[in-house]
């Protein structure tokens, strides 16, 4: 087995751009966030304890990849692998007993599909039993510092001691997609396994039949659903150059399970499209103020920002870039690095940045050296005096 590296996890402390209360959802417990802006877009309930469904696959498929030496290596199918999940009435890809896949077809059957049965063959193949695996699972997110995430098996089928947060959800998947292999089988839509069975992802079996209008922003999807958990889907979406990651759960199931979960995500992506843009909102050459310099070479002082700003920009908001601080500045009390002011920048009068200003080395005029250094000057002159009096007295001494 590969060694297992632990990650430092991203913990949020911002409060989301989108309040909760704009948009009537039928998930219970969503998050959002912004990839390129590292920030929360939208929140509700995301430190609840719920029950996740097979967004534990999610889990699973990682945990997976980095335990196994070659995912070329075949797996045979037993019966060990397969008994109890007709029972549970667990989602599976179709395996047999008999069957020899590798561990590589076992991730994406995992993934696409689903399938409890490749995913409980994953466990007892790598750890000896499914409740051995769920157990190091479990240790592994907490090394990862998602406390509030525990699994009893590796499919997520029901129990009250199987559980997560759609926060933990998110801070993992951040870590997840970090994983070339990991990342290509989340996004993939369908795949031919090596025993000859095509598979495809439950977004597109879903989008074939109800035409959801996510394809062209669409990224990755992983569905679930139980009767506790509701609907559950963790997905990711590009436009604009911006992509999202969102996660929501206990959405109301109807028609086909996950209807109602991806309209959710339909109405909150189209949304932050439609008005949000993380891009550079004031760049450095952006003249805020000018200072007034007494005995400065130059009349003023130019106050910019040290870095270009980027933000998640909302179209209908208002920003403004000020500076208060220091308007005249005279050299005689100059100091170098010394503090003049500060940069804020607010949203419809909000501070959302600031950063303090200042004074750089600035060019002195020549009346304004003469006079910042008029004791130095006087007393060279003084000196260079004292010495031209002394050799005239030396001079008359010797005639």
């Amino acid at each position: 087995m590969k060694k297992i590296i632990v990650m430092l996890v991203l913990f949020f402390t911002s409060v989301s751009l989108v309040s909760a209360s704009e948009f009537n959802l039928s998930s219970e417990y969503v998050i959002m966030y912004n990839f390129d802006a590292k920030e929360l877009v939208y929140e509700k309930n995301i430190d609840q304890r719920v029950p996740i469904a097979s967004l534990t696959k999610l889990f699973t498929v990682y945990f997976s990849i980095v335990n196994i030496e070659n995912v070329n290596e075949k797996v045979l199918i037993t019966h060990e692998m397969l008994s109890g999940l007709a029972a549970a009435n667990a989602s599976v890809v179709g395996l047999r007993v008999g069957d020899q896949v590798t561990y590589l077809d076992l991730l994406y059957a995992s993934m696409l599909p689903s399938g409890a049965d490749a995913t409980k063959a994953l466990a007892i193949t790598l750890f000896g039993s499914e409740e051995k695996f769920a157990s190091e699972l479990s240790k592994y997110v907490q090394k990862l510092g998602l406390i509030n995430t525990n699994f009893v098996n590796g499919s997520g089928l029901h129990h009250e001691n199987h559980y997560s947060t759609v926060k933990d959800v998110l801070n993992f998947m951040l870590i997840a997609l970090d994983n070339p292999l990991f990342k290509q089988i989340y996004e993939a839509r369908e795949y031919v396994m090596s025993n000859g069975i095509k598979i495809v992802s439950t977004y597109k079996k879903i989008n074939d039949n109800y035409n959801l209008g996510l394809d062209s922003y669409l990224l990755g999807t992983k569905t679930g659903y139980t009767n506790e958990s509701g609907v559950c889907l963790a997905s990711m979406a590009k436009m604009n150059g911006n992509t999202y990651l969102l996660i929501t759960t206990k959405a109301l199931a109807q028609g086909s399970l996950n209807v109602n979960a991806f309209l959710d995500a339909k109405l909150l992506y189209d949304y932050v499209f439609e008005n949000y843009n993380y891009d550079v909102l004031y760049k450095t050459d952006y003249l805020i103020s000018n200072i007034d310099i007494e005995y400065g070479k130059n009349d003023s002082y130019k106050i910019n920002l040290l870095n270009d700003y980027y933000h998640l920009i909302k179209k209908d908001a208002d920003y403004k870039l000020e500076y208060q601080g220091l308007t005249n500045i005279s050299l005689l009390d100059y100091k170098v690095n010394s503090k003049i002011g500060v940069i804020s920048i607010k949203e419809n009068d909000v501070v959302i940045y600031s950063e303090d200003v200042f004074l750089d080395a600035v060019s002195i005029s020549l009346l304004g050296y003469l006079i910042i250094n008029k004791w130095l000057i006087l007393t060279v002159i003084i000196i260079i005096a004292f010495i031209i009096v002394r050799r005239n007295k030396n001079e008359s001494r010797k005639i």
